[in-house]
């Protein structure tokens, strides 16, 4: 059986988990996460048959940081104990005791999930990003999945650990950072295995943002295995980050109907994964975004539209990967539209990517048109922007 419980670290030591006097256990889940000032966390087993203590891990985590420890195995009456010094640091810790009075309840790691393997009861496997418990002996070709009665999910999601150190050891998923790549060991790292020259470090994408969401753990004090392996499954890294609208700015007025809008980068977790098509989308005042009134989507950041003319709209834009998997909806952009304008022009001769142009050449364009102007408007002047390849900045040239 599962006992989970969420609850805050201080200066003070403090029992996370603890095993009955009769019984083995383990943890399995030992996620720290810190929403305040730096706090050094010490984490401690204490031995009941002896009591003795050994300190088994030291970690600082800055604001905003997560950690997420490895498989502690708890004699009967065996307890993790921890504090907190230099601020208060939430932890959620899963321990697993087996029901069956005298039963083992120690964890054996397995490597990342094969289906020509064979496993047996207490095996944890890795698999797509998860934790799994095997529930019996023999088990084949069975997938961990979280409805496979052979399986039990011990936890979901990978764990930041900052910078990479040489001599430091590293569990199952976990991350990190080296000379500005971002490396994940999907079955754990040994001290001086490095990011980049061992292979139990696989590089993922370095604009991937990775911090995990504690705040959509529940704040329940005890909560059953369920509800903390979803809870925790939500508050994992997603996969594609929530992409921004750089360009209309939110609040602008008079803006050309035919805009492009501009987004941030696609920004992935995994480096194998693959933009199908980003969305834009727009709603009227009062609109429903589940069911919009204007969608665009093509691949790329930035997206040419047409809006309508003097409307008052209100935009989004979403990321969607090749598998269906999709971002976030960016921050509500709203903007009103002009209700005349110039019609953008464009250069018809020479034609893009032409070579062998004219020193001199003539620059031939589509004719002026003024939109929903109600006695059109007189062309004064057209004028060219030039600018070299190479030149960072742009030169212009007008021309009437």
């Amino acid at each position: 059986m599962f006992r989970n419980a969420i609850t805050t670290l201080t200066s003070e030591r403090q029992a996370i988990a603890q095993a009955p006097v009769d019984k083995e256990g383990s943890v399995h889940t030992l996620h720290l996460y810190n929403d305040g000032d730096t706090a050094a966390v010490t984490l401690e087993l204490y031995r009941a048959e002896d009591g003795g203590r050994d300190r088994f891990r030291e970690v600082t985590l800055d604001t905003g940081e997560d950690y997420r420890g490895p498989v502690v195995n708890l004699g009967p009456g065996d307890r993790v104990e921890a504090h907190a010094d230099g601020g208060d640091v939430r932890a959620l810790v899963s321990l697993y005791i087996d029901s069956d009075s005298g039963a083992s309840a120690v964890l054996n790691p397995r490597s990342e999930y094969d289906p020509e393997a064979t496993y047996n009861r207490l095996d944890l496997v890795p698999h797509q990003g998860s934790l799994f418990i095997a529930n019996e002996d023999g088990i084949q070709g069975v997938e961990p999945r979280r409805d496979a009665d052979e399986w039990a999910l011990a936890s979901a999601g990978m764990h930041h650990a900052g910078e990479w150190e040489d001599d430091r050891s590293y569990g199952l998923m976990a991350v990190v950072k080296h000379q500005g790549s971002t490396y994940v060991a999907p079955e754990g790292a040994d001290p001086g295995d490095e990011p980049g020259a061992a292979s139990t470090w696989k590089m993922v994408a370095e604009k991937a943002d990775i911090t995990t969401q504690a705040s959509e753990i529940p704040n329940d004090s005890e909560v059953d295995g369920d509800t903390v392996a979803e809870a925790l499954a939500n508050a994992s890294a997603p996969r594609v980050r929530r992409p921004e609208i750089l360009s209309p700015a939110d609040g602008d007025e008079e803006v050309v109907p035919s805009v492009t809008i501009e987004g941030s980068e696609l920004a992935v977790l995994y480096s194998v994964d693959e933009r199908d098509y980003r969305r834009v989308i727009a709603i009227y005042d009062g609109g429903d975004w589940d069911d919009p009134d204007h969608e665009w989507s093509e691949d790329a950041d930035s997206i040419e539209v047409m809006l309508p003319i003097d409307t008052q709209l209100h935009l989004r834009i979403q990321d969607v990967l090749t598998d269906g998997t999709r971002s976030e909806m960016s921050e509500t952009v709203s903007l009103h539209t002009a209700d005349s304008y110039v019609e953008a022009p464009s250069i018809s001769s020479p034609s893009e990517d032409e070579t062998g142009v004219a020193i001199r050449p003539t620059i031939e364009t589509d004719a002026f048109s003024v939109a929903n102007h109600p006695d059109g408007d007189t062309h004064i002047a057209s004028r060219f922007y030039v600018r070299r390849a190479s030149d960072q900045e742009s030169s212009t040239s007008p021309a009437a």
